[in-house]
């Protein structure tokens, strides 16, 4: 991926370089504490790694490259490089034995490179299996790359972070934790979730941690990274506000399938999508758009008819086939053209599924059954990692279920709208019958007893 098309880059949160890696193990949730990395010094190690070191300051570059240089993982399989702004000095050489320095490429006459730029950089100019940041002045102790390398051998979707106590939260919470200074992981996962930003600033990191948990990333808190850490500790994100994660400016991606149906049946659907309220929304109408440039069948009952009746709306998207996962956004939403959502729908849909913790929420209709399984609102981190480890003939939802959870509801008209049956009037309120006229009690009150008294007594 090259570092000025992150914009435009198809990440999907599983696929690498056009293939999906399969992975034999799966892992629920984010139950690191699942597995058992080997004992420090006893195994082997395998994979490269590919150290960058962001910042050109001598003093504490030096620092660094010397605590780099007395790692125990083999120095055959360690590759630093050290990324500098083009507009400061590089660092004086030598630098060292597989060490390296490189200078990012300046754009036009603008001023110094954003964090997320030299970080993108670094990533994209070297070669290694294992990606690591560090900042200039970090003293990593011997054991810091060989410690959080073994849980890379153990399982490819891991990812190491200096912040332990964010990631030992974060199952409980829906916001994904923040990488603190120091994170390391694989390139495969790296590149399947987008990468850095070019234009991000110091929070690029938090970024970056936010895609990965939308990935499906396993999330490790690793001690070593943490003491690495506090040595060149950078600006702290924990006053930022979560968001979604890199560029997705939505919260739900909605998908509806507009080919071989009337154009009023889909504009139907898809306007009760845009009405829902409480969360952030996009729509991607699917279907054969590159044949739809003709004038379409008479009364505008075509694809032709709603893609103009769409045309420009800045939250509906049209493709030729269905996106694999909602990635980055937090949810995918697959609706059936023939079923709408009631107002409000959507949100309690959300809600229900974060109380329940499941990776999917299926809404089957209480009415009309047979035409399908409902609506099915997936949560993007569980469906990107159930696509990487399920094999052929496995059912994603039945993969979300092992290493999610699933959560399955009987809709009523008060989520789902049958957009196929007949309009549905009112009820009319039923008339309500006149109250009962209380009978008179043959018996006198104490007060009309109280007056008869005293008229007696007058006479």
């Amino acid at each position: 991926m090259f570092i000025d098309q992150y914009r435009v880059s198809r990440a999907d949160g599983v696929s690498y370089r056009g293939r999906v890696q399969g992975l034999p193990l799966r892992v629920f949730r984010n139950e690191w504490r699942s597995l058992c990395p080997p004992r420090l010094g006893s195994w082997t190690p395998r994979l490269t790694v590919s150290v960058v070191v962001c910042g050109a300051d001598p003093a504490p570059l030096a620092a660094t490259l010397d605590a780099l240089a007395a790692q125990t993982y083999p120095a055959a399989l360690i590759e630093v490089v050290v990324v500098h702004d083009p507009h400061r000095p590089a660092p004086p050489g030598p630098l060292g034995p597989r060490t390296r320095a490189a200078a990012v490429p300046a754009l036009g006459a603008g001023g110094p490179a954003p964090q997320g730029r030299l970080r993108a950089y670094g990533a994209h100019t070297t070669g290694g299996d294992l990606l690591c940041w560090l900042v200039a002045g970090a003293r990593p102790d011997p054991s810091f790359v060989e410690s959080h390398a073994r849980w890379h051998h153990l399982h490819a979707e891991c990812a190491t972070l200096a912040r332990t106590g964010a990631v030992r939260a974060a199952p409980l919470g829906g916001h994904p934790p923040r990488a603190g200074a120091a994170l390391m992981l694989r390139r495969s996962l790296y590149e399947a979730a987008g990468g850095l930003d070019p234009d991000s600033g110091p929070e690029c990191e938090r970024e970056l941690c936010a895609r990965l948990w939308h990935a499906g990333a396993v999330l490790v808190p690793e001690r070593a990274l943490a003491q690495a850490a506090g040595a060149a500790r950078g600006a702290d994100p924990r006053g930022a506000p979560p968001g979604p994660a890199g560029a997705a400016a939505h919260r739900v991606e909605a998908v509806v399938e507009a080919g071989g149906v009337p154009a009023p049946l889909v504009r139907a659907c898809v306007d009760r999508l845009l009405a829902q309220t409480g969360c952030d929304l996009a729509v991607t109408l699917v279907g054969a758009w590159d044949r739809a440039d003709g004038p379409g069948p008479p009364g505008g009952t075509g694809l032709s008819a709603v893609r103009d009746h769409y045309r420009g709306h800045p939250r509906v998207a049209f493709s030729t086939v269905a996106p694999r996962t909602g990635f980055p956004a937090p949810w995918l939403l697959q609706v059936p053209v023939h079923w709408g959502l009631a107002p409000g729908a959507l949100s309690r849909l959300i809600a229900r599924a974060e109380r329940a913790r499941a990776g999917v929420l299926e809404a089957v209709p209480a009415r009309a059954p047979a035409r399908g399984c409902g609506v099915r609102l997936w949560r993007t981190r569980a469906h990107t990692r159930a696509l990487r480890v399920r094999v052929r003939g496995e059912d994603p939802a039945d993969v979300v279920a092992e290493v999610y959870g699933r959560y399955r509801l009987q809709a009523g008209e008060s989520v789902l709208v049958d957009l196929l049956g007949p309009p549905r009037a009112p009820a009319p309120r039923a008339a309500r019958p006149p109250a009962p006229r209380p009978e008179p009690d043959p018996r006198p009150s104490p007060l009309a007893r109280l007056y008869a008294a005293l008229r007696a007594r007058r006479r």
